[in-house]
């Protein structure tokens, strides 16, 4: 910090004038070698007022201070709060929606000791407070995913763990990943998103705002889709993946505001049993290496399991690691891959695709207990959701046993 204030400066005359008065005061004879001092002569008096005078140095009572020191820090804290708020009011602006008040829904009174996850990856949830064994996972939590303190405990390790509530979700996660207290409140209203809630069994969603417009698919009663605008009928919302024509990715699409209603949600815990016994060597290691890549990022057109990928490169990366040659598309995957099976034989590693109302768009990994894991799009990367969160449209087995 560059301090302006006129009581902390020495300028380069004091230095100067310093460094004079020492050499003239302190000096020994060539011929004695005695030390003698001089600091009577008019040139000393003269640097030495010059020193005092630029100096503004207050000495009283022994105690050493700075005048202005005070105020200039506190001047810089104003500076520093005022850039805070800025950087606040730039990231509400970015969050706005046009047609509607996200803040208006702002509300975490559900949560009676809030938590935020605090990682980079997806956060295990396990059935007990201990870190060992692939056993004990239940559910997985994405960034920034919320929940509510139950309870504190400390293992026989010495570590700490928190038992919380995610969603549907309750088990033990490390202390150390959760953003507390109000912290977690202000990290909360940073990070969460204005959603619609599906209040009907089935809606449909359209590419258009209009009734007359094609249906793209339909989503199921009780999920969510984050909120893009807010029109007179319409809602623009955010869907899990492309419903664009060939070569055209578009993550966008309209439902109707009748069947919804608006709230403000942070991520939630997803369950995600672990697969023990009863599936072959080629599912569970599938399935597991799939996991190994939650939370990298989508890039339409994308071949990279790490620095990006779509949903078609991401079935045929896997696949290929295991000795099956894949198509590149999901249409093609589709069509040509493997056999057509129905939604009750579904085992995990078989996929599973989705319909933008005209062709096959999207497909994605069935896991076990009606999950998926897909490479969704470009904000939530690869993911695990529900199967249902939309109707599929069609199931294949790459695997023979």
């Amino acid at each position: 910090m560059v301090i302006k204030s006129k009581f902390f400066r020495i300028s380069s005359l004091c230095l100067v004038g310093a460094i004079t008065i020492g050499f003239n005061r302190l000096f020994v004879s060539a011929n004695t070698g005695i030390e003698t001092v001089d600091g009577d002569s008019k040139e000393d008096k003269a640097i030495m007022k010059m020193v005092e005078e630029e100096k503004y140095i207050d000495t009283k009572s022994d105690e050493f201070s700075v005048n202005g020191l005070e105020e200039s820090m506190k001047s810089q804290e104003e500076e520093d709060k005022k850039a805070e708020e800025e950087a606040l009011r730039q990231e509400e602006l970015a969050k706005e929606i046009p047609g509607i008040d996200y803040k208006e829904y702002i509300d975490f009174s559900s949560y009676s000791d809030l938590a935020v996850t605090n990682v980079t990856g997806y956060l295990n949830v396990r059935k007990t407070p201990s870190a060992e064994g692939s056993a004990n996972i239940i559910a997985k939590m994405p960034p920034n995913a919320g929940c509510d303190i139950l309870e504190e405990t400390t293992n026989e390790a010495g570590e700490e763990w928190c038992k919380v509530k995610s969603g549907e979700v309750t088990g033990y996660v490390l202390s150390d990943y959760l953003v507390r207290g109000e912290d977690a409140d202000k990290l909360a209203r940073k990070v969460g998103r204005l959603v619609i809630n599906v209040d009907c069994k089935v809606l449909k969603v359209r590419s258009e705002a209009s009734i007359d417009s094609k249906t793209l698919y339909s989503i199921n009663g009780g999920e969510q889709l984050p909120v893009l605008e807010v029109l007179d009928d319409w809602v623009k919302v955010e869907i899990e993946f492309s419903t664009g024509e060939e070569g055209e990715y578009r993550d966008y699409a309209y439902v109707s505001k009748e069947y919804i209603s608006f709230s403000f949600e942070l991520e939630k815990a997803i369950e995600v049993e672990e697969l023990l016994t009863g599936f072959s060597a080629e599912r569970t290691g599938i399935v597991s290496k799939a996991k190994t890549y939650l939370g990298n990022p989508y890039v339409y057109g994308g071949t990279s399991l790490t620095t990006g990928i779509d949903c078609s490169g991401f079935t045929m990366k896997l696949y290929a690691m295991y000795g099956y040659s894949l198509h590149r598309q999901a249409a093609q995957q589709a069509a040509y891959d493997g056999v057509a099976i129905k939604a009750s034989e579904l085992k995990p590693g078989d996929l599973v695709f989705y319909s933008n109302g005209s062709r096959v768009s999207h497909v994605a990994m069935f896991i076990g207990n009606g999950k998926i894991i897909h490479a969704s799009n470009p904000r939530s990367g690869i993911k695990i959701s529900n199967m249902n969160y939309s109707t599929p449209c069609k199931y294949k087995r790459i695997f023979k046993k």
